[in-house]
């Protein structure tokens, strides 16, 4: 009898210690109260944009997360899950720039910054991978790290009837990832601040992403002592219907003519700021020279947006 009560023992053990496993780390639908936690704890956010019921096992190419992947996620970091058929889920995947997933968004360490995202699937071996190299505490996050499969050239062109090509190498070599800084989105919502155009600033890897995701481009340069430049930056810059579509439907670059010089050059700027609306593909749409006021740009900005079929938008 000791035997028998013995073996029921250890076999309620072993189903408990297994069921413990299989619930996996606690999905959080809270972003705000989550994002409060992971600055307090200094731990960084592993977000998952998904549909439906247990949407975050979609992540993976097996149709579920295995066991090492849970562990890493239950161990190292706090995790979200945006659920897309909810309204509020929607609105929260089109401030993470991702219109329905699946996809993953990790933060750093104090949930500032994006310190990778990947939008689609990815294998369990894969994903692995990266959550144990993102879960390093000593990593220090600069730039996001974009997750893309394949690399080419592209050229920016002059506008319409200006005669030459002005070309320019926008993708070195082939790249597994692509970086650029990017803050953690609904920053602005959560502590009731004006939103504001999350600028790029790595010229290369914002027509990668540009390219991807099916955007135009609107690049902005200038320098810092322009007194026109800061103008667009308080005026243009900050009007709400602006920064909306632009967050939604491009990709914002921002270039330092003093820091990019060779840029400038082959893009041929003579006047700051130059704005330059540009396809996915690289083909300059628009090029404006001086201060543009707000409706004047965004008159510019819905003539380059008709010209291109939105691939990726940040809503529906």
């Amino acid at each position: 009898m000791q035997f028998c009560h013995t073996v029921v023992a250890l076999a309620l053990s072993m189903f408990l210690t297994s069921a413990a496993w299989a619930e996996g780390p606690t999905w959080s639908r809270d972003y705000a109260a989550t994002r409060k936690q992971g600055k307090s704890e200094k731990k960084p956010l592993a977000v998952v944009i998904g549909s439906g019921e247990a949407g975050w096992e979609k992540l993976s190419k097996e149709g579920k997360l295995d066991k090492k992947a849970n562990q890493l996620l239950e161990e190292n970091y706090l995790c979200v899950y945006v659920d897309t058929e909810h309204i509020a889920g929607k609105q929260l995947a089109a401030e993470f720039e991702m219109k329905k997933g699946p996809g993953l968004i990790i933060s750093n360490a104090d949930g500032s910054l994006q310190a990778f995202r990947h939008e689609g699937t990815l294998s369990n071996s894969q994903l692995v991978q990266e959550l144990r190299r993102l879960a390093d505490p000593n990593l220090v996050v600069r730039e996001t790290e974009f997750s893309t499969t394949h690399s080419q050239q592209v050229s920016y062109y002059s506008p319409e009837g200006s005669g030459s090509e002005v070309s320019a190498n926008l993708d070195p070599a082939p790249e597994v990832t692509t970086s650029a800084t990017v803050v953690f989105p609904a920053t602005a919502v959560e502590e009731g601040r004006r939103p504001f155009l999350r600028w790029r600033r790595n010229y290369s890897a914002a027509m990668r992403e540009a390219r991807n995701r099916g955007r135009i481009v609107v690049v902005d340069i200038g320098t810092t002592g322009c007194m026109w430049c800061q103008k667009m930056e308080a005026t243009t810059f900050q009007d709400q219907q602006i920064v909306g579509v632009v967050n939604q439907k491009a990709v914002p670059l921002k270039i330092d003519a003093q820091e990019e010089e060779a840029i400038a050059r082959e893009l041929k700027v003579q006047r700051y700021p130059t704005l330059i609306l540009a396809s996915p593909e690289g083909k300059i749409l628009d090029f404006m020279e001086g201060y543009v006021d707000p409706d004047t740009f965004s008159d510019h900005l819905k003539r380059a947006l008709a010209q291109t079929p939105q691939a990726d938008e940040g809503v529906e």
